[in-house]
């Protein structure tokens, strides 16, 4: 059966698009990982570690169309950064409070 994702790669740009995306979005699924392998090993199980990566998920879930939304409206020049501050910023409280 042939793929009919191929065609999508003949456009020019399209590998290097993909690529990008790809190397882009790997943050956003090892995170989750991260949190549930850093939380179980310090607190010698899983219950707590579930439960905050399933929060940082949902969370993920609520604000990421928000954030859409804002970006189609300001633009990503003007939205992107702030987001990125305020996701890194949060993602470091957490390993704060993990360590204290």
């Amino acid at each position: 059966m042939a793929n009919p994702y191929r065609e999508l790669f003949h456009a020019p740009g399209a590998r290097a698009f993909v690529l990008a995306g790809m190397i882009a979005r790997m943050p956003i699924s090892m995170t989750g990982i991260g949190l549930i392998t850093m939380l179980s090993q310090l607190q010698g199980g899983y219950g707590l570690a579930g439960s905050v990566a399933a929060t940082f998920a949902l969370a993920t879930a609520f604000c990421a169309p928000q954030v859409s939304r804002l970006v189609d409206r300001f633009g990503q020049g003007r939205i992107l950064p702030l987001s990125a501050l305020v996701g890194g910023g949060a993602l470091l409280m957490l390993l704060l409070c993990t360590r204290l």
